[in-house]
């Protein structure tokens, strides 16, 4: 090689491997990849759903699949694994697993795995409150509490939306539409009795300073009427809080996302400045 050659490949490196200027790899790029996988997982109703995954992303991550592939178990062998459960679990919700796994430890981002015109559509139907509950659901059942906690919020504020939505729609003197209410309600109670924390208390107390509201009674009513131990939980939770000399008040900044367009309250997510539903820079975009 010549010192001439040598020079030019000085000017179009930086630093002696040109590291700087490529690309960093993360655990991102192994993600439903072939590329040294051990294992390959099925999973939706008839297994019909395949994931090229690697053990050590699975088992560093969740203790559910640290006991199966290491274990005595007849998986710790098998190059593919069926997941049993998830014949009754939203392959969605599982999908969104496998990337949370795969995901930066550090306050990861939860996408919803559709389309920009579906996740608009989910935004005024029960959609989305649904498939929150069922990520919760999945992050309970393989041990992974961090996902828990963050699909719960997830559903908080998607199920906050979804009420706004039924109210803004309600006739002024007719009866709600409590089907799609009811089916994230129902839902959210046959969950396991462990949730009952993250999830069926929280619901109860959405409702606790919203009593001048017409159209929430009108709404309560109908639920609990179709669902008795619902308004029984929501009363239960009034009374728990009505000798309380003060009530809580919260400021919050509402802001629009300007890549997704979702409204965010900074004071309700992790990391107050960054959408939680894309994970977009808004610090600086207050309503």
């Amino acid at each position: 090689m010549s010192l001439e050659t040598d020079s030019n490949m000085n000017e179009q490196q930086s630093g002696v491997s040109g590291a700087s200027e490529r690309k960093e790899i993360s655990s991102m790029d192994y993600f439903n990849n072939p590329t040294l996988s051990d294992v390959v997982l099925r999973y939706g109703k008839h297994g019909e759903r395949t994931f090229h995954a690697h053990k050590i992303m699975l088992c560093s991550k969740s203790r559910w699949f640290r006991a199966a592939l290491t274990g005595k178990f007849k998986e710790s062998s098998d190059k593919e694994i069926v997941l049993q459960a998830s014949a009754d679990q939203d392959p969605d919700a599982i999908y969104m697993m496998l990337q949370f796994m795969y995901g930066p430890d550090h306050d990861p981002v939860l996408k919803l795995p559709w389309s920009d015109t579906a996740i608009e559509e989910a935004k005024k139907t029960n959609k989305e409150s649904l498939f929150w509950l069922a990520v919760a659901e999945v992050g309970d059942y393989y041990d992974l509490p961090y996902l828990l906690t963050m699909a719960c919020f997830q559903f908080d504020t998607a199920f906050e939306c979804y009420i706004a939505d039924i109210l803004e729609n309600m006739p002024s003197d007719g009866s709600p539409d409590t089907e799609g209410f009811l089916a994230v309600v129902k839902k959210a109670y046959e969950m396991p009795p462990m949730l009952t924390k993250y999830i069926q208390i929280p619901i109860a107390g959405m409702f606790r300073f919203r009593f001048g509201d017409k159209r929430i009674l009108r709404l309560l009513k109908a639920v609990s009427n179709e669902y008795p131990r619902f308004g029984c939980d929501v009363f239960c939770d009034l009374l728990g809080h009505a000798e309380e000399p003060t009530r809580e008040l919260k400021v919050v900044r509402v802001t629009t996302c300007s890549d997704c367009g979702r409204a965010c309250v900074a004071s309700l997510f992790a990391n107050p400045g960054f959408c939680q539903f894309c994970g977009n820079d808004v610090s600086s975009e207050a309503d």
